[in-house]
């Protein structure tokens, strides 16, 4: 009776609303008919509410609704007659296809494969075909099965008549690429995506084919017009451009013609191949890597969105990597890694799973969470189980990451003999990486562990130190070439390796200019890995000349940088081996920071002579001179512009606000600085939108100091709306304490670096801000007195 209840509102339903009420209401309706599909007996009833099933299966994949599309589907398809096939052929072609690919999309890859093979036997015309092949491929790409998948596609082609092109595309005029038609012939749309779907594994495996798939699908895009695919030819094509031709101008102008064309199609399916492929092939090139996060973050949404499933966890990859180069914290590289790594595995992306657990061990390793830092053995990965098994399926960018990283800890912990033996073993597969941004990591890493190997060989290796000299030198060629096309990324690194080549020639004084220029240049712009590196190996060079004092600073910075980067195990590694060199603050470290973009420091700092106290780097003859400008003064007003005066010379702020409650706890800007103008104000904190209220709250709750390196990063405050609407780069936030009291806050802020706020100017500001609230309090007592006294005199005078 309830099957039949359910049965009649939907027959009602459908009986009495138009085809396009119906289909805005699918669901509902067919949700009430299921429930009486036992109770149809004509074969037109079921066929009715089969075609219905369909559109409702066909609507939840669109809304990547995947296992209802599944539910619905499955019900259609028992809905069919036994002769469907020959009676309803269209219906049931389209019925078979569809639940294949809502299948493969919910990642039940063996049912999707059972009815793949099923309706393949049924299809009668080449374009049904294809389409069923292009399921199988995505099915074998999913198991890794890259050989397969390859198989397949060059058989398909040849069935579509469209031989490979074996040179590349001859004088591309990227104007006229752009205002070409669009491509009408049939045949040739189903090579395109043939030819996008077998790209890939050509990639992954050792296939030469994987420059003529491109050149043919440029060819084909010149020749019959502009389809969707060509966005992808396009943008993979500027990759090839820029490590073949190198010509980075060309592929900077190819992948913007690529996000172009494929505005100008609506290409909405391509967006995230588009954007992985710019992002990690040809952008990096032209633009700071961070500017790489965000469309690489975008690449996983719009894959998902449109099931490009397999992009999306390509794009979930370099999103990840591209956080560890961009020289994020670890811990919240380690977060998102931990995130995608889940993500990938539930959608079955063997490959992409690979890469991500690669990185994700390397970071585990760094963050002395591994039995044994050298080995990538952890949580996450087993070197010598991964390496064993990606030999076998023949997938060398997995080879080469894992070697990538094992050069990168076995560098870093000074085992340099593994660390060139990794090195060289991870270039024999960096032909299927050279546009990557990791192909540039690991020879800037071979140049600086060749270096290494050079300084620690004897005279009788002249022959071996020659060698290694000359393919520094040739190295250094590309290096150079790309950090002139893009100075942010890569001039740092070029410093650096041609610091360490002065470094072994005995040019000293040349050394000393390069190891600065790579330091400065790497904290200018956000590298807070190798500012570590290179002020390590700064260290190290001064060491060895016997100038220990400037070792030392160099060490200090070095292990501080180390410290923000979130790399434990190198912090201790630096303890280990340098614990004279780092005597005067590794018995405080407690006491200073410790984390990376976000750092807490104790408010209570102490000025003595031992090694707990402040570094015996600190100007002391600037702090007693502020201090005296702060504690002779009575008159709140006078105070604070001397306040202001004092902490724009010496902490390195851009901008500063003094913040006091005023009798009911509400926060009030007392005074503010912004670049040379300052003035004595008084108004609401949170009704000025001048400063992250999240922060202040943070610190009165904690009466703790908060440095943050850089707020554009991903901090506890990314979510405050001043943080997302000024992007500010480093901000100091620090309570006034006087006897347990909170007197009021100082909030500084600097727009023109990240980590401006550093360990001696934190130290700096805690001293000033000691005596200020000292002053304050001082100044209260001075304005209450006066009041008294005026009050008394008052009272005297009637």
């Amino acid at each position: 009776e309830k099957k039949a209840t359910h049965l009649k509102i939907g027959q009602l339903l459908l009986h009495n609303t138009t085809e396009q009420e119906r289909k805005d209401n699918i669901f509902a309706l067919v949700n009430q008919l299921n429930f009486g599909t036992d109770l149809l007996t004509a074969q037109s009833e079921k066929d009715e509410l089969a075609q219905l099933n369909l559109i409702a299966g066909q609507k939840a994949k669109a809304a990547t609704a995947y296992e209802a599309a599944v539910n619905y589907l499955n019900v259609g398809l028992e809905l069919l007659s036994q002769d469907s096939w020959e009676s309803r052929y269209d219906l049931t072609f389209n019925f078979y296809l569809e639940a294949a690919e809502a299948e493969y999309l919910n990642t039940n890859l063996e049912r999707a494969g059972i009815l793949c093979d099923r309706t393949l036997q049924k299809a009668k015309t080449i374009l049904e075909k294809v389409k069923l092949y292009v399921l199988k491929i995505r099915l074998d790409i999913a198991k890794n099965q890259n050989n397969s998948a390859l198989d397949t596609g060059l058989q398909v082609l040849e069935m579509l008549g469209v031989t490979l092109y074996q040179s590349p595309p001859q004088e591309l005029n990227i104007e006229e690429l752009a205002n070409l038609p669009e491509m009408s012939d049939r045949y040739k749309q189903a090579a395109m995506q043939l030819l996008v779907l077998i790209f890939p594994p050509a990639c992954f495996s050792d296939s030469p084919l994987s420059l003529p798939i491109i050149y043919t699908m440029v060819e084909l895009s010149r020749q019959y017009g502009n389809s969707p695919q060509s966005v992808y030819a396009y943008s993979v094509y500027g990759i090839f451009v820029s490590w073949l031709l190198s010509d980075i101008n060309l592929s900077y102008q190819l992948g913007q013609l690529a996000l172009q064309v494929l505005d100008k199609l609506d290409a909405r399916e391509f967006r995230s191949k588009v954007l992985v492929n710019t992002s990690i092939g040809i952008n990096h090139l032209k633009k700071h890597t961070r500017e790489t996060i965000e469309p690489l973050r975008q690449a996983i949404n719009s894959g998902l969105e449109f099931g490009d499933i397999e992009y999306a966890c390509h794009g979930a990859d370099y999103y990840c990597s591209h956080l560890f180069f961009n020289g994020e914290h670890l811990d919240y590289v380690q977060e998102q890694q931990k995130q995608y790594i889940d993500f990938a595995d539930k959608l079955f992306q063997e490959h992409q799973l690979y890469l991500l657990k690669i990185i994700g061990q390397l970071v585990e390793n760094l963050r002395g969470m591994a039995d044994n830092k050298l080995l990538l053995i952890g949580s996450v990965l087993n070197e010598e189980e991964a390496i064993s098994y990606l030999r076998k399926v023949k997938n060398f960018i997995c080879l080469f990451r894992i070697y990538f990283a094992k050069t990168v800890i076995c560098y870093l912990f000074k085992n340099y003999e593994e660390a060139l033996q990794s090195a060289k073993e991870g270039l024999k597969y960096s032909v299927y990486v050279q546009s990557n941004i990791s192909f540039i990591e690991q020879i800037f890493y071979y140049c600086l562990i060749l270096l290494s190997d050079y300084f620690h060989k004897d005279s009788g290796d002249e022959d071996k130190k020659q060698e290694y000299l000359k393919q520094v030198e040739e190295t250094q060629t590309s290096l150079k070439n790309w950090a002139d096309h893009c100075p942010m990324n890569y001039q740092h690194k070029y410093d650096l390796v041609e610091a360490e080549k002065a470094r072994v020639l005995g040019q000293s004084f040349s050394a000393m200019e390069y190891y600065d220029l790579a330091i400065d240049g790497a904290k200018e712009n956000g590298y807070v890995q190798d500012e570590a590196l290179a002020n390590e190996l700064a260290a190290e060079f001064y060491l060895a000349l016997g100038r220990q004092k400037v070792a030392r600073t160099y060490m200090i910075d070095a292990y501080y940088a180390y410290i923000r980067w979130g790399a434990k195990a190198k912090v201790k590694d630096l303890e280990d081996r340098y614990s004279e060199l780092l005597a005067p603050i590794v018995g405080s470290k407690k006491s200073v920071p410790s984390g990376g973009q976000e750092t807490i420091v104790q408010t209570r700092t102490t000025v003595t002579s031992t090694s707990s106290g402040i570094s015996e780097d600190l100007d002391l003859s600037t702090i007693i001179k502020a201090s005296q400008a702060l504690s002779g003064k009575v008159h709140l007003d006078e105070l604070l512009s001397n306040l202001m005066q004092v902490l724009l010379e010496n902490a390195g702020a851009e901008k500063f606000y003094f913040l006091m409650p005023d009798p009911v706890g509400e926060w009030k800007i007392e005074a503010e600085c912004t670049g040379e103008r300052c003035q004595l104000i008084s108004k609401s904190a949170i009704e000025s939108q001048e400063i992250p209220i999240s922060l202040i709250n943070y610190v009165e709750r904690t009466q703790e100091t908060l440095a943050i390196d850089d707020a554009t990063s991903q901090t506890r405050f990314a979510s405050d709306p001043y943080i997302i609407q000024k992007r500010p780069k480093s901000i100091l936030c620090s309570p006034l304490m006087n006897q347990g009291k909170l007197m009021g806050i100082l909030y500084l802020e600097n727009n023109l670096t990240a980590g401006a706020f550093t360990r001696d100017r934190i130290q700096v500001l805690n001293i000033i801000s000691s005596q200020a609230a000292i002053s304050i309090e001082n100044a209260r007592l001075y304005h209450t007195l006066e009041d008294k006294v005026q009050e008394r005199t008052a009272q005297l005078a009637q």
